[in-house]
């Protein structure tokens, strides 16, 4: 008898693939949910056959009817037949709502503000130690805080002589300081010259200024100073020395002293504003200087010319300035001739003369007017003077007790001549 091996082999192959191939088809017949972590996607499965998804619908529902529910669950909707999924607890989306926001003035708040031991044990706050949980008071003695000044007719505070009074203070202020600047605090005041500062100490005191400012002395200062003493007159030349704010400060100390300083030349000094005003300060506290050159400073605007004409106005001993070279628009010329004022007028047997010479005034007049300017000359040269500023000036120089006037190379047209020729005219405008 023979046997068929080939035959016996094959169908076992055969078999087995059959079965294979079974298991391949319920795996793909069966619903399964995939999930990949917590947040990730879902694989649903194609849908069972109908006869399968029949039997899982009756079997599921002989199982809750089996098992009694509670009153309050809600009960739950029967699955479909096309899929049941299986639900699993995953992260929501949604944020969480914030916390209730806590008052300022909370129960716990509260406890934090009182002191130790002050909690109530009751619900209300009612507790025994209740009287002795009191706020401590702090009491602070003052001092007087104000003065009251009584008005007495003894004592008022304004009388017909008050002026008097505070003139002759200023006048022994202003002879006490003069003492000390001319370090003689006991002696007359009749010499002058031998009371004035020698070159030498004043050379040390304008070092001592700059060591006390911490800025270095400047060499083109302390030359000028050290050739001041050769002078007569004494004149300080500070032609070309770049002056700024920090060395203008030491320059102004030493001007505040008596050395017999009459002559001061700051021309191309690259002056402004901010560094003439304590120069000018400074020589009105000595008022001695005679002569004052401030030429060829192009960066001098209107509010610097203001100054000049302050000084003008306030120094009774100024008879010279040369403000030659520098651009004078009309708001200049009008602080500068604002300062000189009126002549005085003529006694009936003087001459009319306008080159007469100028009676000597008091410093104080009757009624409180002012004095007139004790400038003699101004030099304008080269100071594009327009017909406006000509006629500005030609008006307050013809009635003001200035004897001497440059107004060289000031390209001075026909309508500018018709003011020069209101300022030389030496007859009244209407007879009377």
């Amino acid at each position: 008898m023979h046997w068929n091996i080939k035959g016996i082999q094959d169908s076992r192959v055969n078999q087995e693939r059959r079965a294979h191939r079974g298991e391949v088809e319920q795996r793909k017949n069966r619903k399964t949910l995939f999930r990949f972590g917590d947040q990730g996607p879902e694989i649903q499965a194609p849908p069972l056959p109908l006869a399968v998804a029949e039997h899982i619908v009756v079997t599921r529902q002989a199982m809750s009817s089996s098992v009694p529910t509670s009153p309050t669950s809600p009960t739950s909707p029967s699955p479909s037949s096309s899929a049941v999924p299986i639900i699993r607890p995953g992260k929501s989306i949604l944020k969480k709502p914030p916390p209730p926001q806590r008052g300022f003035f909370s129960l716990s708040t509260l406890s934090k503000l009182l002191p130790p031991g002050t909690g109530s044990n009751n619900a209300g706050g009612a507790s025994t130690d209740a009287d002795d949980a009191v706020l401590k008071r702090a009491h602070f003695i003052l001092p007087q805080m104000s003065t009251i000044y009584p008005i007495s007719s003894a004592n008022p505070p304004h009388t017909p002589n008050i002026k008097e009074e505070k003139r002759n203070i200023e006048l022994k202020e202003a002879e006490r300081r003069r003492r000390i600047v001319r370090s003689n605090s006991t002696g007359p005041l009749d010499k002058e010259e031998d009371d004035w500062w020698g070159m030498d100490k004043v050379e040390t005191f304008y070092t001592e200024c700059c060591a006390s400012r911490e800025e270095a002395a400047l060499p083109a200062v302390l030359k000028a100073l050290r050739h001041a003493g050769t002078t007569s007159p004494r004149s300080l030349d500070l032609s070309g020395v770049q002056l700024t704010t920090d060395s203008v400060s030491a320059l102004s100390d030493i001007l505040t002293i008596e050395w017999g300083l009459r002559k001061l030349v700051l021309r191309e000094c690259d002056l402004i504003d901010k560094t003439l005003k304590p120069i000018l300060h400074s020589l009105l506290i000595t008022n001695t200087l005679l002569f004052l050159s401030i030429a060829s400073n192009r960066n001098m605007k209107t509010p610097a010319f203001k100054l000049i004409g302050l000084y003008i106005s306030k120094s009774h001993t100024i008879q010279y300035l040369d403000v030659s070279q520098n651009a004078l628009e009309k708001k200049s010329v009008e602080y500068i001739v604002s300062s000189l004022g009126s002549a005085p007028p003529q006694n009936p047997g003087s001459p009319t003369s306008p080159t007469s010479p100028r009676t000597e005034q008091p410093l104080h007049l009757p009624g409180g007017a002012q004095p007139p300017s004790s400038l003699l000359s101004l030099r304008m040269d080269d100071c594009s003077l327009r017909p406006a500023s000509l006629e500005i000036l030609a008006h307050a120089v013809r009635t003001s007790p200035l004897r001497n006037i440059s107004l060289r190379h000031n390209r001075i047209n026909a309508t500018g001549a018709v003011a020069l020729a209101l300022m030389i005219k030496d007859y009244p405008d209407s007879v009377p």
